[in-house]
């Protein structure tokens, strides 16, 4: 995967008089290698983008394509598989499964993997030391803090080394420390060669990714930075 191109994406919710159009024609191309922030005020269509993006909600109208492939003209069990391999969430309210330990919710992308379960937990355990979360395995969400349940849900997500994390506001609920713990922890990533396209209201934290897509009643209303070209 080296690209994404959207073309006239379009997402719209309910029908009629009442229907909302959350995302209006939108085009534009990221290079592999990016780390660009979704940025506008509430109700601007970040998140309706992102989840069009991880192919998670399907268009009204308009096309993405990852290296030329259309993510939705995929069947369904392609569409899986593609995501399962090639992408990574990072869900604003963690998702984490409450039951599960953390290294048991980390290991939760590799269940379709054929892998040995020895191997799974393996590299649930090097995900969570990576994230900084090395001894506390066995702990239940409810057993930590906010941030490291945060920092679980970023293991989860890399747990596969997907090319590419999309990630919905991961700072929103935090205290600005540990936003920039997590903002500073992306970069590496980053600096590693994993893509990354994150939803943030914040300048502050938009402004330390590469490049900004700026968007206001689901236009486009800017494009800046690297790795982030328009379509015509």
């Amino acid at each position: 995967m080296t690209q994404i191109t959207v073309k006239n994406l379009s997402k719209k919710y309910g029908s009629g008089d009442s229907a909302v159009d959350a995302v209006k024609d939108i085009s534009f191309t990221l290079n592999a290698g990016c780390f660009v922030a979704i940025t506008g005020e509430s109700g601007s269509g970040k998140s309706t983008l992102l989840t069009v993006l991880g192919g998670m909600s399907r268009p009204s109208g308009g096309n993405v394509f990852y290296s030329g492939d259309d993510l939705y003209a995929m069947s369904e069990e392609e569409g899986a598989r593609f995501r399962n391999q090639n992408l990574g969430f990072v869900f604003q309210n963690f998702h984490l499964v409450p039951y599960l330990t953390l290294e048991e919710n980390v290991m939760l992308p590799l269940a379709i993997q054929k892998m040995r379960s020895f191997d799974k937990r393996q590299k649930a355990a090097e995900a969570l030391e990576r994230v900084g979360l090395g001894g506390k395995f066995t702990r239940l969400p409810s057993e930590v803090s906010g941030g490291e349940q945060e920092r679980a849900a970023i293991a989860r997500a890399i747990v596969h080394n997907p090319p590419l994390l999309l990630a919905d506001e991961p700072t929103g609920n935090l205290d600005s420390k540990t936003g920039k713990a997590i903002i500073d922890f992306f970069r590496d990533l980053n600096r590693d060669g994993m893509s990354i396209v994150m939803v943030t209201h914040s300048h502050e934290w938009s402004s330390r990714a590469a490049a900004r897509i700026f968007l206001a009643d689901g236009r486009i209303t800017g494009l800046e930075g690297d790795s982030l070209f328009p379509v015509a």
